[in-house]
């Protein structure tokens, strides 16, 4: 069933009874599997991948992590930070941060991501290490625009346009060295 721009969910209606919620949040059913649909992640995620997704408390969250929300859909995208008890994540291939969420709208933590028949680990120390790169740039990303607000319209969009571009390419460099195998799979 599809339910969004960034995922299809597997096994269960659209609306998800509050009670499989907390036995799953609580560790007391199997992991979740999401198929990926949009391309907000991208390179890292791409349509048709899937993920499997583990419950994970907003305390344990650490920049970088690959989250999923979920209010009405279900939203497959990279933990930033948490302000004043409001969770702020970002697509990979997007441009702004994604509205602020309670954390209580947070299904799991990313683990697993399946592509033709390979999987990678998200748990091991090289991709920790890759998430939490790829989460530092951005979040740099985002500090670097909230500094711009004050200036000329031009100039805002201007250099967030520079921003988006330069940290894009960041990212895509970090992935080409660290992941190259990875990205280029069919």
């Amino acid at each position: 069933m599809h339910l969004d721009d960034h995922g299809i969910y597997e096994g269960f209606d659209r609306y998800l009874p509050s009670e499989w919620m907390n036995l799953f949040r609580a560790g007391l059913t199997d992991d979740l599997r999401l198929r990926v649909a949009g391309d907000s992640m991208m390179p890292l995620l791409r349509p048709r991948d899937a993920v499997i997704v583990s419950p994970v408390n907003a305390n344990q969250l650490i920049c970088g992590d690959i989250i999923v929300k979920y209010t009405i859909d279900f939203v497959t995208h990279r933990y930033i930070r948490a302000t004043r008890g409001m969770i702020y994540t970002k697509g990979d291939g997007r441009y702004y941060l994604d509205a602020p969420f309670d954390p209580g709208e947070i299904v799991g933590r990313v683990t697993i991501v399946e592509r033709s028949g390979k999987r990678i680990n998200f748990d091991t120390k090289r991709w920790m290490a890759i998430n939490r790169l790829i989460g530092c740039v951005s979040r740099f990303q985002t500090k670097s625009e909230a500094g711009s607000l004050n200036k000329d319209a031009w100039v805002v969009t201007l250099s967030h346009r520079a921003l988006f571009w330069l940290y894009k390419r960041l990212i895509w460099i970090i992935l080409m060295v660290c992941a190259y195998k990875w990205i280029k799979q069919k």
